[in-house]
């Protein structure tokens, strides 16, 4: 419409590599002209409205698009679209609290096959760029933990956009409290195993008998990481109500499949 720059959210179905998917991708009109010379990421497309020229621009990491989406999120809204539904479907945790005002959003740039934003210190978002059929392991299992168990040694799930076509439904974005952190266990382990060589390299064969018994700071990191990933499966075994995630014993048959 005329002078309407809003985001919206656009599904289209492509072959790449041999594969045919669906795929997401949010966006919205800059009416600025569009810049053949420079690089620009976000820069999609040439748009032109009569005589205005404008430009087709990704925004999943935009902090207008991001607004919308937690604030939607907060809400609960549901949004219908020529026999599709795009539901916001907050957990209770975010639903019963106050949302944060987006004031900062930080695109993470490692992330390959999604576009995740950090925003602020409260959330991270997570636009899926492939659009799956099925439940999401990720929402299932996050929105697990944080409704059905008292386990609070993973961050939050806040909530789940999906679209939900007559007898279909797939994943759309996701949203997490954001946890503070010094980083993932493989890399802290990367780390300590790079420092562990270097220091060992310039040690005599005979080094090491004079060592301290006490346990290195990373052995202690270890085991509080065995502590909280046994504690997890612990919450995820607690609920034999839930018919998803009701415990099974393993049989043999299953341990020789694992084999």
């Amino acid at each position: 419409n005329e002078g309407d720059d809003r985001p919206w959210v656009a599904f289209f179905e492509a072959t790449l590599r041999g594969r045919h998917g669906r795929y997401i991708l949010p966006m919205r009109i800059e009416w600025q002209r569009f810049d053949r010379e420079s690089y620009d990421p976000k820069a999609l497309a040439a748009v032109r409205q009569g005589a205005r020229e404008g430009t087709l621009i990704d925004v999943a990491s935009d902090k207008d698009f991001v607004a919308t989406l937690i604030d939607n999120l907060h809400r609960g809204v549901v949004i219908e679209e020529m026999n599709a539904h795009l539901a916001f479907q907050p957990t209770h945790v975010f639903a019963q609290g106050e949302a944060r005002p987006v004031d900062n959003v930080h695109a993470v740039e490692a992330e390959q096959s999604n576009s995740t934003s950090l925003v602020g210190a409260d959330y991270v978002v997570k636009v899926y760029r492939k659009l799956e059929s099925g439940i999401s392991p990720e929402i299932e299992m996050g929105r697990f933990l944080t409704e059905e168990t008292s386990f609070a040694n993973t961050p939050a799930l806040l909530g789940s956009v999906e679209l939900i076509e007559s007898k279909r439904r797939g994943a759309v974005a996701v949203v997490h409290a954001f946890v503070q952190n010094q980083g993932d266990a493989w890399a802290v382990t990367a780390s300590h195993l790079d420092r562990f060589a270097d220091e060992h390299r310039l040690l005599p064969p005979d080094a090491g008998a004079d060592e301290p018994a006490e346990p290195a700071p990373y052995a202690l990191y270890m085991l509080q990481t065995g502590k909280r990933v046994a504690e997890m499966h612990m919450a995820l075994a607690s609920r034999n109500d839930i018919t998803a995630f009701r415990p099974e014993p393993v049989t043999a048959t299953d341990t020789q499949g694992w084999i």
